[in-house]
């Protein structure tokens, strides 16, 4: 068992360590999977198994009489692995990308809930609306009052409800936690302004008069203030937008899921 201590050790570090400098399952457009990493997660589970067999023998060993330095050492090798097992398994394993597809469909959908909700909320409330700048952000304080006179709202997925729609005294916050900003059309040029970037209110066009039918009265979006770079490659639009024709078209389905069914 001594003889086999070290080298197990040693080989649960430079996993740990090997593990610890890749940031992300990257994959291009389509299947193109990257295998290196993918060869790195397939090792994940067994690499565990074998940190904490490690770790136990090496726990015995101290325990038991005898030298104690080479169990001390391999315990001290294997701890790194042990702990990142229990503290950050989802960061170890595909889960991690798992995690962030579904964080990337909630967000599209539950956001696409919220952007229902501030569109009704403009329609009944216009003369509230306050731009708080020169883009198109509002002071949300007043639908932030409306929102909290529904019950509990859900982020969706694919797989259904997911994440709580969390609530404070000033903000709603994104499933990952970061603070949203809530817009209002203001110039009717088609597009949304929110936080230095623009959108298209007409979903699928990046020119929304382009096919030539575009009318709208009222456009609204909301957007996350930051997004962690595991969920969104940078520079990517995250702006959820919506006119009156996704809200008419959508209108039973997200009333639906507002309502939890």
């Amino acid at each position: 068992m001594r003889r086999v201590l070290i080298p197990s050790a040693v080989l649960c570090l430079l996993y740990f360590l090997w593990n610890i400098s890749t940031t992300s399952f990257s994959m291009s457009s389509g299947w193109d999977v990257d295998w290196g990493y993918l060869f790195l997660q397939l090792l994940y589970f067994p690499a565990v198994l074998l940190s904490w067999v490690t770790g136990i023998c090496a726990i015995v060993l101290l325990i038991r009489k005898g030298n104690r330095t080479l169990p001390a050492i391999a315990l001290a090798l294997a701890l790194p692995m042990m702990g990142y097992a229990l503290y950050h398994p989802r960061y170890g394993t595909m889960k991690s990308w798992h995690a962030s597809e579904t964080t990337q469909s909630e967000w599209w959908d539950g956001s696409q809930i919220l952007s229902h909700l501030l569109h009704k909320y403009v329609r009944d409330h216009r003369d509230q609306i306050k731009w708080t700048g020169n883009g198109e952000e509002i002071d949300a304080s007043g639908f932030l009052d409306y929102l909290k006179t529904y019950p509990t709202l859900y982020y969706w997925s694919r797989e259904g409800p997911g994440t709580r729609i969390r609530l404070t005294k000033t903000e709603v916050l994104a499933p990952w936690g970061s603070p949203l900003v809530f817009a209002v059309d203001r110039d009717g040029d088609g597009y949304l302004d929110v936080l230095g970037k623009k959108c298209s209110l007409k979903r699928g066009y990046a020119d929304p008069w382009g096919d030539g039918n575009f009318s709208y009265s009222v456009g609204v979006g909301c957007s996350p203030t930051n997004v962690p770079e595991s969920i969104f490659d940078p520079g990517a639009n995250y702006i959820e937008a919506m006119d009156d024709g996704e809200f008419a078209r959508l209108y039973e389905y997200r009333e639906s899921q507002i309502k939890g069914r």
